[in-house]
């Protein structure tokens, strides 16, 4: 019995270009799925489907080289599923919060944003490496881990190698950060919630906050949330200097002409929808489908960035930014654990 044949497309024609985008899109999202799989395992579940998917694309890209057979695909995931899933990131930022509680926590949480961010760049030219790769891990450490470094990363366009480590960076510092935290616990001169508020303040991920929190109890958990989304909220400021103030690797944006940011409207008017739908307890349905779906865009654009992304490519100038962002961690925990005393 014969098997049926695939039909192959000429390469350049119709065919050949949309078998390329589906091929590569739906690579992505079987990637994503294993990527989900292998974040509730015992070890894994530590560093959550992200910190999975980008172990998952760097190996397979280091052992079976490129997915030549989805490119168009994969190059869509990476970028516009990028842009996307950070809009859908604001429908998890309840601005009435923010306001209930004051001034005070938008304060310390400006501070250490600008800490992260000066602080990154600064060591980054003292040490002579990449601004670019600087201002990334800066972004990343001081506002909202691999959201933020997506965010920062489609104004700059930077070299896709420098946007994977500064992810994979942020993931697994944050990480033993949180397990740190876990440890010291019970030794801090600190009640539940101030406990809650330090981990807010400095921790990368928002899934590290709560990890780290969790161990203080619900009440911590929630002010912990509290002061991590001060510091989500700042992603649009941020964002929009960085698009006005810094440079761009991308050549047409270096000769003067430079994209607006538009996509963090899309992030501050899900921010106001999600804020809504909050105040009037409506819009249950899609609350529930809006904040997996942003997680499952996020994973997959994380997955066609690693796939991009070959690590031999990368040297040994690599461990200066790293040992950086390791530095600036530590500051930035010391400046919220004062803050989260002021507080």
């Amino acid at each position: 019995m014969n098997l049926p044949m695939i039909k192959k497309h000429p390469a350049g024609t119709p065919g050949s270009k949309i078998s390329s985008y589906v091929n590569g899109i739906g690579f992505c999202l079987l990637l994503t799925i294993v990527a989900f799989g292998l974040a509730r395992l015992p070890m894994l579940e530590r560093i959550g489907p992200l910190g999975a998917a980008l172990v998952l694309a760097i190996v397979y890209r280091y052992k079976f080289g490129t997915a030549s057979f989805g490119e168009k695909g994969i190059r869509f995931a990476s970028h516009y599923m990028l842009r996307w899933a950070i809009m859908l990131y604001g429908f998890k930022l309840n601005l009435l919060v923010l306001w209930k509680h004051g001034v005070g926590l938008l304060l310390v949480d400006s501070l250490i944003v600008a800490t992260a961010i000066i602080g990154m760049i600064v060591l980054g030219k003292l040490r002579r490496t990449d601004q670019q790769l600087s201002l990334l891990l800066g972004a990343g450490a001081g506002i909202c881990g691999a959201a933020a470094i997506a965010a920062v990363s489609s104004i700059l366009k930077p070299k896709e190698e420098f946007t994977i480590l500064s992810i994979g960076a942020i993931v697994i510092t944050g990480t033993c950060f949180a397990f740190g935290y876990s440890l010291l616990l019970p030794f801090l001169p600190l009640s539940d919630v101030q406990y809650g508020i330090w981990t807010g303040f400095s921790l990368h991920e928002l899934a590290h906050v709560a990890m780290a929190a969790a161990p203080a109890g619900e009440e911590a958990v929630t002010y912990a949330i509290m002061a991590k989304l001060g510091r989500v909220l700042l992603l649009i400021p941020v964002c929009l200097l960085i698009a006005h103030r810094l440079p761009s690797a991308d050549a047409s944006r270096s000769a003067g002409k430079l994209p607006y940011p538009w996509f963090l409207l899309g992030f501050a008017a899900f921010s106001v929808l999600g804020t809504v739908l909050s105040y009037f307890h409506a819009g249950g349905i899609l609350i529930l489908l809006l904040e997996p779906l942003a997680g499952l865009l996020l994973c997959m654009s994380m997955i066609g960035l690693g796939l991009k992304v070959h690590f031999k490519q990368m040297n040994l100038q690599c461990i200066k930014p790293l040992t950086s962002l390791l530095l600036i961690s530590i500051v930035i925990s010391f400046l919220s654990f004062l803050g989260a005393l002021w507080i």
